[in-house]
């Protein structure tokens, strides 16, 4: 337990909060209590400085509990704050963090007889809890109008829409809305994105906690695969659309981010042909030393993941490495005749033969390809690597 005292701090915070001492009728059970709301009341915390060297961490923390689950009072403030605590103009940020830090205290707290009210609200603040970086983003549903759905995945559904400005203005944008059940990894990603900023990955513009939708920058020329199919693109343009995603690439190995799904219909093309990385649905951010992400809630086995890492569920900046190997494949392969209905079948026997076709690429590019898809992680090049290897080619 990082802060024994966590919990009579967010105690005090939350009694001193004038938003919940308006309307002191609104907290209680009585409905014959007519106390003045402006009256302060006893904390039911005793002071920390007196039981402090009588009693254990373990047992202030067990004594106060044991009071809140008494307390009805209490626990209707609790509900209360969860009707706010995703709200940043009614609910102050160190408030939010002391809120945080007692969601994670309560969790630490093995208590069978803990009253159901209770645990409910302990699990709902910390599903609800966003971070700081993300509550700069949010927004209400009502200033976001979906006008047609694209596409659905696997985690949700796409659409083109407006997201309204503070002038009233309306810009295009493209919002991705939450499955049933996959709200987890919306949130995963719309809290990778608002630590993100640079050029060549997609921005977040806004999040919408309460209906669950990711509202992103609108790229006009969609995705890049779509985009090779459509258009002629010169050899240099080629060349630097792939320089883009291996800078967008280096950033985010410098912020310790996995992508996951690294492939060219993740990949989306803006008015000036400028290309950023989006889709961060799978991308996770590496804490261990080794740079290394063990994947726990269930195997992740697409097209883009390395053989190896479908077996062992041990990711890492070389696994984005393969993906980026077979990104570049796939580019040439639209760009000199293929057609994307093709794209599935030849993946499908790829899966189970470790073979592409190689007739549309030029044996430099194809030989550099098969070092980058190289069975061995530890053989294939790091990004500054292969940026120099494609810089020779623009």
């Amino acid at each position: 337990m990082n802060n024994p005292f966590l919990l009579y701090d967010f105690l005090q915070h939350m009694f001193r909060d004038q938003m919940f001492l308006q309307n002191r009728n609104t907290y209680s059970t009585d409905s014959t209590d007519t106390t003045d709301s402006t009256v302060d009341f006893e904390p039911m915390v005793p002071q920390k400085k007196e039981y402090e060297s009588k009693m254990t961490d373990l047992e202030l923390v067990e004594k106060t509990v044991s009071r809140m689950k008494r307390d009805k009072d209490f626990l209707l403030i609790l509900q209360n704050i969860l009707n706010v605590c995703n709200d940043s103009e009614k609910f102050e940020e160190v408030n939010l963090g002391v809120l945080r830090g007692f969601a994670q205290l309560l969790d630490e707290i093995s208590d069978d007889n803990c009253e159901k009210p209770l645990k409910l609200i302990s699990t709902t603040l910390s599903e609800r809890f966003l971070t700081k970086e993300l509550l700069k983003f949010t927004c209400t549903t009502n200033k976001v109008t979906k006008l047609a759905c694209l596409a659905t995945g696997g985690f949700g559904r796409i659409f083109i829409g407006t997201l309204e400005k503070t002038d009233g203005s309306k810009n295009k944008v493209i919002i991705k809305k939450s499955l049933p059940g996959k709200e987890k990894f919306l949130k995963s990603e719309a809290t990778i994105l608002s630590q993100l900023d640079h050029k060549n990955i997609i921005k977040m513009v806004s999040f919408v906690p309460d209906s669950m939708e990711l509202v992103m920058e609108f790229m006009e020329k969609g995705r890049l695969d779509q985009f090779l199919e459509g258009e002629k693109v010169p050899k240099k343009r080629f060349y630097n659309i792939i320089l883009d995603i291996i800078t967008g690439m280096e950033y985010l190995e410098q912020n310790k981010i996995i992508h996951r799904d690294l492939a060219s219909r993740n990949i989306f093309v803006g008015l000036n042909m400028e290309c950023k990385i989006g889709d961060f649905g799978l991308a996770v951010k590496v804490t261990r030393p080794d740079g290394i992400y063990k994947e726990q809630d269930g195997g992740i086995s697409g097209y883009h993941t390395p053989p190896s890492v479908i077996i062992s569920q041990e990711y890492s900046i070389k696994s984005d490495i393969w993906a980026f190997g077979l990104l570049v494949w796939e580019m040439h392969f639209i760009k000199y005749g293929g057609f994307l209905f093709m794209l599935k079948p030849i993946l499908d026997r790829f899966r189970f033969s470790g073979e592409l076709p190689y007739d549309t690429v030029a044996p430099r590019i194809r030989n550099y390809v098969l070092r980058m898809m190289h069975e061995d992680s530890s053989r294939r090049p790091p990004w500054a690597e292969i940026k120099k290897f494609f810089s020779s080619s623009v």
